[in-house]
């Protein structure tokens, strides 16, 4: 996965180089076979196109987690995305402001099961839009944590204060 990232960042500099490339100078200048260079006609040429990001390092490192990700998860949070972006790192996922009040995050993990975790730990509601699958494995995590707590008597909340 390094050697990927490497590879990108080799990539995102040559887009800045203001000249154009054929598919086999590409290839040397990456490290990459010349077979993976595109055969065209005439020698097809590799034009300079902008930048997708100010912030290079952080978009590199947020495809390389992405890519990695087996379950991807859509997931409206009802907080907004300032809030939520305190509270995970970009290699989390990405978050969009909906409106004053909520955010949408876009993320992922090995395992649904994980996810729901992850989710239960952000600390705010939230609504699950996709994957379908996530759904189920949120609700037995919830059912899960109801039957772990007692029904009647006294219970302390996160403070330690009795309810009654």
């Amino acid at each position: 996965m390094l050697e990927t990232s490497a590879r990108l960042l080799r990539l995102l500099s040559l887009l800045q180089t203001p000249r154009d490339w054929t598919g086999t100078e590409l290839a040397e200048r990456l490290g990459v076979s010349a077979r993976t260079a595109v055969r065209t006609p005439g020698g097809g040429r590799f034009t300079p196109r902008p930048l997708p990001s100010d912030d290079l390092a952080g978009w590199v490192s947020q495809r390389v987690a992405f890519a990695g990700w087996r379950y991807r998860a859509r997931v409206r949070v009802l907080a907004p995305a300032a809030t939520v972006l305190e509270r995970i790192g970009p290699y989390v996922g990405t978050v969009t402001a909906v409106d004053d009040e909520s955010s949408v995050l876009d993320t992922g993990s090995d395992s649904l099961e994980t996810l729901a975790v992850y989710l239960g730990l952000l600390g705010y509601e939230f609504r699950v839009e996709s994957p379908a699958e996530l759904v189920g494995h949120v609700r037995e995590l919830a059912d899960r944590y109801q039957r772990a707590t007692p029904l009647t008597g006294s219970v302390p909340d996160r403070r330690g204060n009795l309810n009654r």
